[in-house]
């Protein structure tokens, strides 16, 4: 028999938290965006400091009329979110976010209190 396998496509990047390598996984938009790789040591995005970045995003959150505070790490939170929501391991979503245990990733668990009621509401579908 013969089986497809689909092309795994890596971004390995240095965490300055940890100081550890990690490969991060990429999807067909992602690679679009980043278009063709670089260098080893190029950087990824030409952004401005970390102050400038955060002016920049307090503009765009002022134009769309957000009245909640957005920060960058907003974005981090709602890729591990939303890769619980949808139905994402804890060891993949753990392994996807570069947490160096499931402790920091159950976090995302206990806020999605959606997913529990659906796990309960699960249990009335089985006949007894």
């Amino acid at each position: 028999m013969i089986v497809e396998k689909k092309e795994v496509y890596l971004m390995t990047v240095d965490q300055q938290k940890t100081g550890r390598e990690a490969n991060v996984v990429l999807n067909s938009t992602a690679l679009e965006l980043l278009g063709k790789p670089g260098k080893r040591k190029d950087l990824v995005f030409d952004l401005p400091t970390a102050n400038g970045c955060n002016k920049s995003l307090k503009g765009l959150v002022k134009r769309a009329k957000i009245d909640n505070h957005i920060t960058w790490h907003n974005a981090r939170h709602s890729f591990g979110t939303n890769l619980i929501y949808n139905k994402v391991d804890i060891h993949t979503a753990s392994k996807l976010l570069g947490h160096s245990s499931l402790t920091h990733t159950h976090r995302y668990i206990r806020e999605s209190l959606k997913l529990n009621q659906d796990a309960v509401d699960s249990l009335t579908k089985i006949n007894l």
